[in-house]
């Protein structure tokens, strides 16, 4: 019978998770200031399972003779565990940091994920992607991946494409906006300066050419595409 009743309580905890998540979504879609909520998420977790879990043990092995052992052991394997969820990302930064010396603004591949190198924190590394997405990544889920620096020393393609802004814009605001956001893509080699210019302009709009340098075509083509996205009307 009381592994009825225990086997109910894990039933019922587990749908209490389900619902705080699905109200934490709802709550964070109506209004922003529900936002930290997400990152309180997992501690509520944990202390949903940590009290199933403690209460189960006392309500089975309470009149035990090894119900003190029990107890000591469970905690001997909860702090094991924590540990190691804490410390496994530290330790595989403090050798990542000491294999690899990128600096800020490299062009960096961590397996399958390219990017912009952004910041090596304590514990993860940041980068930016082709589409403008800034991403952390912890150490220990790139500790088995090739990781790579795109050199700028590679034969570099120069290329042009064109962007068109309906007249409602700025032209001279526009133009900033084309230069800052191509000078901080992760496509472009860097050091080299874009060439931006005012190539047409109507009653109803004006198109920009924009003359960047691109380690291929590939690469041009992630940068026209984040334009695209970032500049759409």
């Amino acid at each position: 019978m009381k592994i009825i009743i225990v086997v109910l309580i894990f039933a019922g905890s587990f749908f209490l998770i389900l619902l705080t998540g699905n109200v934490i979504k709802f709550l964070t879609k109506r209004h922003l200031k529900w936002k930290f909520l997400f990152r309180l998420f997992p501690l509520i977790e944990l202390a949903i399972g940590l009290f199933v879990i403690l209460w189960s043990i006392n309500f089975l092995f309470q009149a035990k003779s090894y119900y003190n052992i029990l107890l000591i052991c469970l905690a001997v394997i909860f702090i094991v565990l924590l540990s190691w969820f804490l410390l496994r990302d530290l330790v595989a930064g403090y050798i990542f940091r000491m294999q690899n010396s990128f600096r800020p603004g490299a062009e960096i591949q961590l397996g399958k994920s390219i990017g912009r190198l952004l910041s090596m924190r304590a514990t993860h590394i940041i980068i930016e992607t082709g589409d403008g997405r800034t991403v952390k990544i912890p150490y220990s889920l790139i500790s088995n991946e090739i990781v790579s620096e795109q050199r700028e020393e590679t034969i570099a393609e120069d290329s042009s494409f064109t962007l068109r802004f309906s007249c409602k814009k700025n032209i001279q605001k526009t133009e900033k906006d084309i230069r800052k956001a191509v000078l901080n893509s992760p496509w472009r080699l860097l050091h080299r300066e874009p060439v931006i210019k005012l190539k047409s302009e109507n009653e109803d709009s004006f198109e920009f050419e924009i003359q960047v340098k691109t380690r291929n075509k590939k690469h041009l083509q992630y940068l026209y595409n984040s334009l695209l996205i970032k500049f759409k009307d």
